[in-house]
């Protein structure tokens, strides 16, 4: 395709930032009337409007194999004073084209164009890693504790603790055991002069309760319904600056 001649024409393999066009200085006139719109039109087309006159101060497009050649931004006054500012969300690896033009036939003047992102050739940034989920805690390893009602009610076993500063968690794996029921009534709870946050997790690490003052002083206490079998008890501190002794109290008693 011959393309009619262009005051200016850049071509961008890389994301494009902005760009900035230094205006006349002068009070801008009333606008020409422009003969179509510019978004969607094809590059040919684009660029005879440019020639005309017609097209605003900066204008964006693309064309690759796999897209038809259209225009994806103009501005005119987006920038500081008369200057234009395009930005654009970019694919690596595709090719970008920047047309820059007075805003009326007979303005001229210098200019100073600005690309903020990656240089030419750079191939890109590169895109930020996603972050690694957190493994979901599980009881695995040698049980801390095991309360057994089969045998006898209202069992508990006790656990000393103590949180270091800077965001400890301590973790117990716990059996409830009741060779006659499958269900125990649970009461998990802290101790102490710390201000504890509890929370208790199943055989396979689903979060199935959470609680930070509902014991005595500021410690924390799960209690409830539960079937028999693993857990994982997480017990931290209220924040990061929290430390000091406390004591986990696990209670099974017959449902």
């Amino acid at each position: 395709m011959k393309r009619p001649p262009l005051r200016c024409l850049w071509a961008l393999t890389l994301a494009l930032g902005c760009g900035a066009l230094g205006g006349p200085g002068a009070k801008k006139p009333d606008p020409p009337p422009a003969p179509g719109p510019l978004l969607g039109a094809s590059l040919a087309d684009t660029l005879a409007l440019v020639e005309a006159g017609a097209a605003a101060l900066g204008i964006v497009y693309r064309t690759d194999a796999a897209s038809s050649e259209a225009v994806l931004a103009t501005n005119d006054d987006g920038g500081e004073g008369y200057n234009f500012t395009l930005t654009r969300d970019a694919v690596d690896g595709d090719v970008y084209y920047l047309a820059i033009r007075g805003y009326s036939g007979s303005t001229t003047g210098a200019y100073t164009l600005t690309i903020d992102g990656p240089t030419a050739g750079s191939g890109g940034t590169e895109p930020t890693p996603e972050p690694e989920p957190e493994p979901t805690p599980e009881p695995t390893g040698d049980v801390d504790v095991t309360v057994d009602v089969t045998n006898s009610n209202n069992v508990t076993e006790t656990i000393d603790g103590f949180i270091d500063a800077g965001g400890e968690v301590d973790s117990y794996i716990i059996e409830l055991r009741d060779d006659l029921a499958s269900n125990v009534v649970l009461e998990l709870k802290s101790t102490g002069g710390t201000d504890t946050y509890g929370s208790l997790y199943d055989a396979d690490g689903n979060l199935l309760a959470t609680d930070d003052d509902s014991g005595p002083s500021l410690n924390f206490k799960i209690a409830g319904s539960i079937p028999t079998g693993l857990y994982l008890v997480e017990v931290r501190g209220y924040d990061a600056n929290t430390s000091g002794d406390y004591t986990l109290s696990v209670k099974a008693s017959w449902q």
